[in-house]
């Protein structure tokens, strides 16, 4: 997400990035356009050794920055108190301990639900800014395989993520005799516990593994697949979600509040329970019945409107601009006074 504001940004403004840890994805660094300056700390996780921060802020302070925008809500514990006071910070999940005298000038939250989840901790400076994407650049969906094939698209971590589940629903799939294919694309802790399911499961050649990929390469490929299935049993707000709307491609969603919202409610989305593998496979077989029926064309064109009209990159990153705007001028009224 902070690629695509960047890259959206730049285009305008002057952009730094700053990385603090290590730990940095080189195709995410390679996708950022070469105008944006690029400051890798190389902070050793968890580390006890204070040079990257007495660093991050020396340089933010030479650099004279009209506004910092925060991607980490820890960032108050380490940037000077007076850098804070033009620094916004956007929140990206549920449950972060952030303090309701925080000193940022504004918390974002990327959705509604975030949204009340900060007001219900007693924070009033918070304004909702959602997530976008690139609209424009994503291909959109032409026709449907004969033999169903299903995607999920995400960081692999079953317990947040459900991912779990969707094998379990792609089991009771095989025992009907369902032709379709599951495909995970992502990585994360839960590789090995995943596939260590799949082969119980015995479906070793009904389920694939696909790593990660770029923003680029989703943007191409996601129309290839016929469902895509996010059984989340938290999530803040669903970018992948948004994604498959926009290449107009069904989904399914679990009743996550950050799902829910993206879709509408879900009027653009099957909706199920978390934790239910059994309605998961019962939804994508209604999918597959309905998928050259007008009535799901019709679907599929709207959804694709309503995330052009509410989540579109541009809209994203224009409503920033004006936060920075307001940013700017309260720091003029503090120097005023």
């Amino acid at each position: 997400m902070v690629v695509d504001i960047a890259n959206q940004q730049v285009k305008d403004s002057e952009v730094s990035l700053f990385i603090i840890n290590s730990c940095v994805s080189l195709e995410l660094l390679s996708s950022l356009d070469p105008e944006i300056n690029v400051i890798l700390l190389n902070r050793t996780v968890s580390s006890k050794n204070l040079l990257p921060f007495l660093r991050l802020n020396f340089l933010l302070f030479r650099g004279a920055f009209n506004v910092i925008h925060c991607h980490n809500f820890n960032l108050e514990k380490i940037i000077s108190g007076y850098l804070l006071k033009k620094a916004i910070v956007t929140i990206h999940g549920f449950n972060r301990p952030i303090g309701i005298k925080n000193k940022y000038f504004k918390v974002v939250a990327i959705s509604k639900a975030i949204e009340k989840d900060l007001l219900a901790k007693g924070l009033r400076n918070v304004e909702t800014i959602f997530n976008g994407v690139d609209t424009v650049r994503i291909d959109k969906k032409s026709s449907f395989n004969e033999n169903l094939k299903v995607v999920c698209i995400g960081r692999l971590n079953h317990a947040v993520k459900g991912q779990d589940i969707l094998i379990n629903a792609f089991s009771l799939l095989k025992k009907d005799n369902f032709k379709a294919k599951l495909f995970f694309i992502g990585d994360g802790p839960s590789r090995s516990h995943l596939m260590g399911l799949v082969n119980e499961l015995k479906l070793t050649e009904d389920v694939v593994f696909c790593g990660g990929k770029t923003r680029s390469e989703l943007y191409t490929t996601i129309r290839d697949f016929d469902v895509l299935i996010q059984p989340s049993i938290h999530e803040g707000f669903g970018l992948t979600v948004v994604e498959a709307m926009a290449a107009q491609v069904p989904v399914i969603v679990s009743e996550a509040s950050g799902l829910m919202e993206v879709t509408s409610y879900g009027k653009y989305a099957g909706v199920i329970s978390p934790n239910t593998p059994g309605a998961i496979a019962k939804k994508v077989v209604a999918i597959s019945e309905r998928l050259y029926s007008t009535s799901m064309r019709v679907k599929l064109l709207e959804a694709s409107a309503f995330v052009n009209c509410n989540y579109s990159i541009k809209t994203t990153c224009s409503n920033y601009h004006r936060l920075y705007l307001l940013c700017l001028e309260s720091q003029s009224s503090r120097r005023a006074s």
